[in-house]
Order: structure tokens, then C-alpha cells, then sequence
């Protein structure tokens, strides 16, 4: 409980902290300019994809390593991935400088502001390369979970953050006082999660004589899978807007883009709780504790479907009047496909856990070949249906494939490996959850 109340507090405050920088940075620094500054997050997001899932590898096999008490293989993971990430975060660097040189030709950019924009990607290029490396302490943190030193140093940060942008922004700084204030945000939590892992496991050392090729081999033949669901998540979320645009209009973007923005954030909500639990998972499995996973499996699907429910209430009975406030009222027209997105996300929802449970297992290469398929699946019935039904089309789309993809077939999924009745875990974690929702419904 502790560690899911610290993680709901880190959400909220960087929930927050982005919805109040966002229109201050709009109105301050103007459209043009915050448009260059969406540009250079979007060149550091995509070459942030290049450790190849390799931050998640270290958080299992640390944890993994750690309830197993072999000190010397959590060194050699740390060491690894350290050198493994040093040259990754190199490749990125030269990456980015290559299309900081390129930025005013690939981009209409004001003239006034091309030099600038070039130099405030080359000083977020440099965050990237170290994040590379500092990740890993974040991982190792996540490992030992220790959810609420992770936060106790992002809760922070982020109101440093946005102070600082505050600031500085006011003040008559652009881009480059963001790009400084990035990096230094970034740096300063990444050195005080550094002191922090060596404070929580004491006697550790990181050396590269402790690097092994083997252990590389595991890093990233656990990591690859990882990095596929994460690679074919941000396809999705950025394919169907594309969809909606080519087969049903650019001014339905608007209202699609709010009616996923309200599901996505309940799933956040969600993992954030249910996240906590995978660490545990792992520990388990390290200790082939079939018994307590089989019964975290259980009561963690249970759990997680039954607070899906309370999502699917607001947006079924209280959808409507929650769009008029927060857009305007001509948006309440646009409730039922919020209930219908909702309904589809209740089944993965409850799903949390066990995916997590797949994941401490090394598992996850089912749940890769399952997120490709739904992402397949989704674009096309989207842009078939939505050319027919409209945003009625791609709604259902997006829904019956989540139900199916991320729900139906990974609770087959689990069932099979950790050997628990279909018929008994459904019975246990989804309609009895129902049953006793019914009277709060009626």
C-alpha cells in the first residue's frame, strides 16, 4: 500500500505539473516556438527507443538476482548494462547531432530561430546519452521496490521543474533555458537515484571488469521483447489518429483524441498501482514460490477489475457531464464512445498483474506476439470500419481488439502457466466483482 499510494503521488503531481505547463508554455513562449520545443521531445523520444528495452531487462534481472542473494550477478548486470548503455547513449548522441545539422532543412522553422532550435537539440542530445546510463539506478530502485525513494525523488523534481520553467520562461528565456533546465533536472535525479541504489545495496560496485558477454546476451534477449510491446504501443497510439484523419475527417480529431485521452488515464492510474506488484512477481519466481503467485495472479486480477469497474461507471454514467465540463458541451455527444472504449480496457485492465506476472517469468514473448497482432488488427478494422461507421467504426474497432488481445487471450495465457481453471478464475476475479457492483449500479 505504501508503495502504491508513493507511485499515485508521483502521477498526480506529474499529471498536474504537465497540465499547468502546457498552456503557460503556449501562451509564453507562442505556437511556433512551443511547436519546435514538441519537435525536439519527439527527436528524444524516438532515439530514447534505442536501449532496446534494456532499462526493464535491469529491473528484472536485478530483482531477480537480488531475492535470489548473488550479489556478484547483480554487480555484473549493473556493470553490462552501465557499458551497454555508455555506448548506446553515443550512438544516440551522434544521431541527434546529425539531425540537429538537418533540423532547418527537414523543418520549417523561422529563420530567427534556427540556430537557436539546433542548439537546444544538441543540449537535449547530451541529456539523452546520460539518461542512458542513469536509467539503470532507476531500474535498480524498481528492483529492490523501493517505489517511494523513486518518488520522493521525482515528486520533487518535478515541482523543481516547474518552478525553474516558471522562472527562467517569464524571464525571457526560450528554448535553450528549457534545454538547460531538462538536463539539469534529469542529472540531479539521476545522481541522487545513483547515491540511493549504493545506499540500498551496500557494498555494491559497478566496474567494467565485472561486464559479461553472457550476461548482455540475457539483457537483451529479455529486453528485445520488451522493447516490441512498447515499439508496437506507440504505433498504435499514433496510427490511429492517422486512421481518423484519412477515413473520417481531420475535425474528428479533436473529440477522438479526448475520448482516448480519459481511458488512457485510467490505465495509467491503474498501473501505477498494479506496477508494484511485478517486482514482487519476480521475487517469487526466483524462489519458485508457485503457491504465493498463483494466489497474486488470483487476488491482484481480482483487485485490478474490480477498480476497472469504478472507470467504467464514471464513463458510462457520469461521461457525458464530465466532456461538457472539461472541453465544452457539444462534446457530451461523444459519451457512448467513451463507454464503449472503457467497456473494451475493462478486460486488460483486470490483466495488469498477470502480465506483469508473465513478465518476472520471462514470459513476455507471448505478450509481444499478442501486442503486434492487436496493433495489425486495430489499424485495419479501424480504417475498414471507420470509412463505413465513422468514429462509431474505429471505436469498436479499438475495443473488441483491447477485449480480445490484451484480455481474453492473455487470461488464457496465464491460466496455462501458472495451471489455474479458466471457469474458477473467471468465476473468482471478473463475476464476482460484477455481482457485487450490481447493487451500487441499480
Amino acid at each position: 500500500m505504501r508503495n502504491i499510494i508513493w507511485n499515485w503521488l508521483g502521477v498526480v503531481t506529474d499529471a498536474g505539473v504537465g497540465l499547468l505547463l502546457a498552456p503557460f508554455l503556449i501562451r509564453t513562449l507562442g505556437d511556433e516556438t512551443y511547436g519546435v520545443w514538441i519537435l525536439i521531445g519527439a527527436f528524444t523520444g524516438y532515439f530514447g527507443m534505442l536501449d532496446l528495452g534494456l532499462r526493464g531487462a535491469v529491473g528484472r534481472f536485478v530483482a531477480l538476482y537480488s531475492a535470489r542473494g548473488e550479489r556478484d550477478q547483480v554487480q555484473a548486470v549493473l556493470a553490462t548494462a552501465s557499458l551497454t548503455l555508455s555506448g548506446i547513449g553515443l550512438v544516440a548522441f551522434a544521431g541527434i547531432s546529425l539531425a540537429a545539422l538537418l533540423l532547418p532543412m527537414l523543418f520549417t522553422i523561422p529563420a530567427d530561430q534556427a540556430a537557436t532550435a539546433q542548439a537546444a537539440l544538441l543540449i537535449v542530445g547530451a541529456q539523452l546519452a546520460i539518461w542512458f546510463v542513469l536509467r539503470i539506478f532507476d531500474a535498480a530502485l524498481w528492483a529492490q521496490q523501493r517505489f517511494d525513494l523513486l518518488n520522493c525523488v521525482d515528486i520533487p523534481t518535478a515541482f523543481l521543474r516547474a518552478g525553474l520553467t516558471w522562472w527562467f520562461v517569464t524571464g525571457g528565456g526560450g528554448l535553450l533555458a528549457l534545454a538547460w533546465i531538462s538536463f539539469g533536472i534529469m542529472l540531479a535525479s539521476g545522481l541522487a537515484k545513483c547515491w540511493l541504489t549504493f545506499r540500498e545495496i551496500p557494498g555494491l560496485k559497478i566496474r567494467p571488469s565485472f561486464a559479461r558477454t553472457t550476461m548482455l546476451r540475457d539483457l537483451v534477449g529479455y529486453g528485445f521483447w520488451s522493447f516490441v510491446i512498447s515499439a508496437m504501443s506507440m504505433a498504435r497510439t499514433q496510427g490511429l489518429p492517422l486512421v481518423v484523419g484519412a477515413f473520417v475527417g481531420l475535425r474528428f480529431l479533436g473529440p477522438f483524441s479526448i475520448v482516448m485521452r480519459l481511458p488512457s488515464m485510467a490505465i495509467m492510474i491503474l498501473s501505477a498501482a498494479t506496477g508494484v506488484f511485478t517486482p514482487v512477481a519476480i521475487a517469487l519466481h526466483a524462489n519458485e514460490d508457485h503457491l504465493r503467485r498463483r494466489r497474486l495472479v488470483i487476488e491482484g486480477s481480482r483487485l485490478s477489475f474490480s477498480l476497472g469497474l469504478y472507470f467504467a461507471a464514471l464513463f458510462a454514467f457520469l461521461g457525458a457531464p464530465l466532456l461538457t465540463i472539461w472541453i465544452r458541451p457539444d462534446f457530451a455527444q461523444h459519451a457512448p464512445l467513451l463507454t464503449l472504449i472503457g467497456l473494451g480496457e475493462l478486460l486488460p485492465m483486470a490483466m495488469s498483474i498477470p502480465q506483469g506476472v508473465l513478465q518476472a517469468m520471462a514470459k513476455h514473448r507471448r505478450l509481444a506476439g499478442l501486442v503486434v497482432v492487436e496493433t495489425l488488427v486495430s489499424l485495419t478494422a479501424s480504417a475498414v470500419l471507420g470509412a463505413w461507421l465513422g468514429l462509431w467504426g474505429i471505436a469498436l474497432s479499438i475495443a473488441v481488439s483491447a477485449a480480445i488481445f490484451r484480455g481474453w487471450l492473455v487470461l488464457l495465457q496465464i491460466c496455462k502457466i501458472v495451471e489455474i481453471d479458466v471457469i474458477s478464475f473467471a468465476r473468482k476475479t471478473i463475476i464476482g466483482p460484477i455481482l457485487a457492483s450490481l447493487p451500487g449500479v441499480i
